[in-house]
């Protein structure tokens, strides 16, 4: 056979990320660069398995456990668990910890959120409205409100006023902080979700020299035992060893030289956007270390002239190109800057809107059995699941809702980039 990823992972190798996974592929430095150490270094050799001096992720003793006791007053929380199956898997396990009470669902929740829900069989409603807070967790008599922050652009939500909003509820509140897992280290970046979530999920991997994988659940200590009984249930049971290493080398990085290191990458971006021509601007989002450039052109276009120089942005976005920036590869930056400024004429933006997520309350629904059909044959029929643009994978459409002419003609516009679909077929309530 071909090794068909192989081969395409190695004509790209050398490229220039300011993509997720943070490490950048474990780029090397050099001139004033040099205090920065290789972000990943050689875990290959230590891929092993619970061994007797190796530790048990799903053991509340041994070297994992102590280990997650530091990293838990490293991000000033009670209790905290390594994930090595992504942010995804500590989304399952916090719902599924609390299946057996109402949820609301509030703003930009990953698809993860909606399909824990969706397993769980969770009595559950979203918004993407955040006015009346209290007459929403009222309304819906919710016992959990489930906020993400910051999103894909790096927006920060007011979690200061939202949790005095669920606490005077007596509700819990948990935090998808998976893009924020760098707040703790520096006080030049935003207050960690930590302070505010009574669960909170960080995807360490997305900004930190983490291996993909790579994420942290903290839990407030009454929570501790349930999300305990959870975690078995909805994590591999062949956790990854080099994952959780990089975890805990980061962390441990981080928390000495957090300082140093943001001031370095804040530098890099303030001298980036002071240099950026028009008609390119910057904009302000709630971390400073995501940069998002806007321009009158489609950000799919921008991309693609970067790529042809090999790098490679996080995502685009309508008329933006998002940049997750690092210390691994800040001194790119004035790469990236050479190529805006010898960027051709490109084609102008449409101003083409993506598809409304609803403000109204939507009650989430789950069914038992599903078919695939194509696109134009589900007219009419009600969805399966949740189905939405990826990145930033947030659903536009949900369970049990019935597929319009104005809703099809959405997803054959944008079948390259929809989540849920089969190639060129949708899932539909059998």
């Amino acid at each position: 056979m071909k090794r068909l990823i192989r081969d395409a992972i190695n004509s790209h190798k050398e490229h220039i990320s300011f993509h997720t996974p943070a490490h950048g592929g474990g780029m090397r430095f050099s001139g004033s660069f040099s205090s920065i150490s290789e972000p990943i270094p050689q875990y290959s050799a230590l891929d092993i398995t619970e061994l007797s001096y190796s530790g048990n992720l799903f053991s509340s003793q041994g070297v994992i456990a102590q280990s997650a006791t530091h990293i838990s007053r490293a991000y000033r929380t009670e209790h905290t668990f390594f994930v090595t199956a992504g942010a995804t898997a500590a989304v399952h396990t916090a719902i599924n910890a609390l299946r057996d009470k109402r949820f609301l669902v509030l703003g930009t929740a990953h698809m993860s959120v909606f399909a824990a829900l969706r397993l769980a069989k969770a009595h559950a409603y979203y918004s993407n409205s955040f006015e009346d807070m209290g007459a929403l967790i009222t309304k819906t008599q919710a016992e959990v409100v489930l906020v993400t922050s910051p999103d894909y652009l790096g927006k920060t939500l007011p979690l200061a006023e939202i949790v005095s909003n669920v606490k005077q509820k007596n509700a819990i509140l948990i935090i998808d902080a998976s893009h924020g897992s760098h707040f703790v280290f520096s006080s030049k970046l935003p207050v960690s979700a930590t302070e505010y979530g009574d669960i909170v999920i960080h995807s360490l991997h997305k900004t930190l020299p983490v291996l993909t994988g790579g994420a942290l659940l903290h839990c407030r200590k009454y929570l501790r035992d349930r999300v305990f009984a959870a975690f078995s249930d909805t994590h591999t049971t062949s956790p990854s060893y080099p994952t959780m290493l990089s975890i805990e080398n980061a962390v441990w990085e981080f928390s000495q030289k957090g300082e140093m290191f943001y001031h370095l990458v804040l530098s890099e971006i303030s001298k980036f956007v002071a240099a950026l021509p028009p008609p390119f601007t910057r904009v302000e989002s709630g971390d400073p270390t995501r940069l998002v450039i806007a321009s009158p052109y489609d950000g799919g276009d921008v991309a693609a002239h970067l790529e042809k120089s090999e790098i490679f942005v996080e995502t685009q976005w309508e008329n933006c190109i998002v940049l997750i920036v690092t210390p691994y590869n800040c001194h790119f930056l004035q790469e990236v800057l050479n190529k805006i400024n010898a960027m051709p004429a490109l084609a102008l933006y449409g101003g083409k809107k993506h598809y409304p997520r609803p403000k109204r309350l939507v009650r989430l629904k789950s069914f038992c059995n599903a078919e695939f059909v194509g696109i134009e044959q589900a007219l009419g029929r009600k969805l399966f699941k949740e189905i939405g643009l990826y990145p930033p994978g947030t659903p536009l459409f949900f369970a049990g809702e019935t597929l319009t002419a104005k809703k099809i003609s959405f997803i054959l516009q944008n079948a390259n980039r929809m989540f849920g679909l089969d190639k060129d077929r949708l899932p539909v309530v059998k």
